[in-house]
């Protein structure tokens, strides 16, 4: 079993523990917040064995194996320097960093500290897509043609401000369709453009993209944040045989697939849809890894491109 320590317990982080709490090769360790009363009722209500007032507490700590980042965006790169240098393993909230010399920089210095990181994109990680990425893959349905992801949701309420350019919908949200369609493309991207919603605010409000992959395969990549739709999207992977629908692709445990007119349900039993990309990291840290084959610099710089292209 691996130490695990949250770094930030806003919004996302009681999420964050439920799915630690699940991993089979884990522990949720440590919590960390600003202030140690914060620190302590999360320590309480999530069970975790400790509870740190401020995060150079956690980065002294030697029991700690893996430390999750689960700050606001505009902060991840500062921590992860912080973890890195303090020879702390990493994975990082979405979206890890702004662009690819940010990137390449956390790579390099989690390489020199022979450290393992990668960027926290369960959507690669899920029971439901893990199986439906094997299926495809086994030829079971035909090659895969085109691949739709839309996410779309109102701003939500821990976004204070639309300034900066680390703060649009393209980084908070336009990051899950850039995910999903890259995934089940499992190709170098050939092409892409898009074209952003742009309200005249610093940031914008979302994004239309259209990629073009070097394997053939197709997509199309929506995101905004001007309206809720049912699900906040869905996906669909368009294949020789068949077509697969997913109503919510980054955490669902349901899917629809359509062969010769005939329509099944697919379902995956999901405990916490954080859990994967947890065992994800650990399976890699246990093994020597540094990075991860699903999850890691290539796989975060192609998000980054569809994101970039519309900038």
């Amino acid at each position: 079993m691996r130490n695990v320590a949250i770094l930030g317990l806003g919004y996302i982080a009681p999420r964050v523990a439920k799915g630690i709490s699940y991993a089979k090769n884990a522990t949720l360790y440590a919590v960390a917040s600003r202030t140690l009363e914060k620190a302590i009722l999360f320590k309480e209500k999530y069970g975790a064995k400790i509870a740190y007032g401020s995060y150079e507490d956690v980065y002294k700590d030697p029991d700690v194996d893996l430390i999750y980042i689960c700050t606001p965006n505009d902060t991840h790169l500062t921590y992860i320097e912080a973890c890195l240098k303090s020879k702390k393993n990493v994975i990082c909230e979405k979206p890890m960093v702004k662009n690819e010399k940010e990137l390449e920089y956390v790579f390099n210095l989690a390489k020199e500290n022979n450290c393992f990181l990668m960027e926290a994109h369960k959507t690669a990680f899920t029971p439901l897509n893990t199986y439906l990425k094997k299926e495809i893959d086994s030829g079971r349905w035909g090659k895969l043609l085109s691949i739709y992801g839309e996410y779309s949701s109102n701003p939500p309420e821990h976004i204070k401000s639309y300034k900066g350019d680390f703060m649009g919908a393209s980084y908070d949200i336009g990051v899950y369709p850039a995910c999903f369609v890259n995934f089940y493309a499992n190709s170098k991207i050939k092409h892409c453009t898009g074209k952003l919603i742009n309200l005249g605010y610093d940031a914008d409000f979302g994004f239309m993209a259209w990629i073009e992959y070097e394997n053939g395969i197709v997509a199309q990549a929506n995101t905004s944040w001007l309206y809720t739709p049912e699900h906040k999207g869905h996906g669909c992977l368009l294949l020789e045989k068949g077509v697969i629908e997913i109503p919510a692709f980054w955490k669902g445990d349901m899917a629809y697939i359509t062969t010769n007119g005939n329509k099944e349900t697919i379902q995956i039993d999901t405990t916490s849809d954080f859990t994967g990309e947890v065992e994800e990291a650990i399976d890699c840290i246990e093994n020597g890894k540094l990075q991860s084959d699903i999850m890691g610099f290539k796989q975060s710089r192609e998000i980054l491109k569809i994101v970039k292209s519309c900038k």
